[in-house]
């Protein structure tokens, strides 16, 4: 239960990063990455998504953030996947 409790911390953590580096809708009072930038500058360097980065945001609102029937299925998630995914765009960021 513990372990599953701090998995899930830790996938909402990394959709929020995703979100933040790569919006999928500005909602008023979002902070962005681009908004540390000057303008369109985040937007040329950040690269785009990679498809494994936006397959996690996709697994992560179905099966952590959103009531779907999604969470019946069960929860694989790779935590070196998910490193290598969302390390890059984080070091061209800082």
């Amino acid at each position: 239960m513990i372990w599953d409790a701090l998995t899930q911390s830790a996938i909402l953590h990394v959709r929020n990063l995703t979100e933040f580096l790569y919006p999928t809708k500005k909602r008023a009072g979002d902070v962005l990455a681009e908004d540390f930038c000057p303008p369109r500058h985040w937007n040329r360097v950040r690269g785009n998504i990679t498809p494994a980065l936006k397959s996690l945001r996709k697994q992560a609102n179905e099966q952590v953030t959103h009531l779907t029937i999604g969470r019946r299925v069960g929860n694989t998630w790779s935590e070196g996947l998910i490193i290598r995914e969302i390390k890059p765009p984080l070091e061209r960021f800082v």
